[in-house]
């Protein structure tokens, strides 16, 4: 990366160049950092203190939404299938709506 403007040569390489080593696994590492440090900090409510509930709504809801997609990305350029895991109160409610219905096919199977 450029650290300012201006012609790369011999001399000044070092002064103008900004260079990194890209590790094998960057893409693991991105997703990783998405999901264990940005998605923690946007999901803590003291976090967002603040910041209307539009806004709130809208981050987390596009911060989920670019981890599902950087999944499964990753996913495709390992040869796998990975799927997004849902976000954990939709999966307890739907969860809760399954079992609710196990429950009362349980009880109209005893009847």
């Amino acid at each position: 990366f450029k650290k300012e403007d201006g012609k790369v040569g011999k001399e000044n390489i070092e002064e103008i160049l900004n260079y990194e080593e890209l590790l094998p696994n960057t893409l693991h590492q991105a997703t990783a950092l998405v999901n264990e440090i940005y998605l923690p900090m946007v999901g803590n409510k003291s976090n967002l203190k603040g910041w209307p509930k539009v806004v709130t709504s809208d981050v987390q809801t596009q911060f989920t939404a670019m981890s599902g997609t950087m999944s499964l990305f990753r996913g495709q350029t390992q040869g796998n299938t990975i799927l997004p895991v849902p976000k954990e109160e939709k999966l307890s409610a739907e969860l809760a709506k399954a079992v609710g219905k196990l429950d009362r096919t349980c009880v109209h199977s005893l009847e």
